[in-house]
């Protein structure tokens, strides 16, 4: 399930709790350790999530799975509703 609600790029409003996605040298990827990611991050969203309440996301180059509740999204962050 998407988000398509939530437009990118998201800055965060506090810290939150991100997983750590790791490639590896044959391209393949794994979870990695729970991390933080600081309040003022600006957060691009980049897909899906492993489930429907989370989202990929990239920081600083590095990509996250961070859960979509985690993101307190403000009203000019939201696309208008049809």
């Amino acid at each position: 399930m998407t988000h398509p609600q939530i437009l990118s790029p998201i800055t965060l409003s506090k810290v939150i709790a991100a997983i750590n996605i790791e490639q590896t040298e044959n391209g393949h990827t794994h979870l990695g350790l729970i991390g933080q990611l600081p309040q003022g991050a600006h957060l691009e969203v980049c897909g899906e999530g492993f489930n429907e309440r989370t989202l990929k996301v990239r920081w600083e180059g590095r990509h996250y799975f961070v859960f979509v509740q985690d993101l307190e999204v403000e009203p000019r962050a939201l696309k208008a509703s049809a």
